[in-house]
């Protein structure tokens, strides 16, 4: 998977490269605007994290730094042309890419 960042550091957004199968299948699933839950497996530094979201590990910029094991809040702010989640601070949880 491969993981990247934006440089609007007002909307950190994390762009991922899942296989073609795995993109499909959430992209069928889910549409803009849905919140998912995620739980903070580790991290790799202060602000890169391993999510496990709906049973699928995915690398995660987040904005703030919640324990490990602790549950994130992730809407969906884009499907096309690559998936977008974006950690979702106003709704008391937690930007990442499946």
């Amino acid at each position: 998977m491969r993981v990247n960042r934006s440089n609007d550091s007002d909307n950190d957004i994390i762009y991922f490269a899942p296989s073609e199968k795995r993109v499909k299948r959430f992209r069928k699933k889910h549409a803009v605007g849905d919140v998912l839950k995620g739980k903070v497996l580790k991290y790799f530094s202060p602000r890169q994290a391993m999510l496990q979201v709906e049973g699928q590990r995915l690398m995660a910029l987040l904005k703030t730094n919640p324990p490990v094991g602790e549950e994130v809040s992730l809407k969906v702010e884009q499907l096309y042309p690559h998936i977008i989640l974006k950690e979702s601070s106003n709704l008391q949880a937690l930007n990442t890419y499946i």
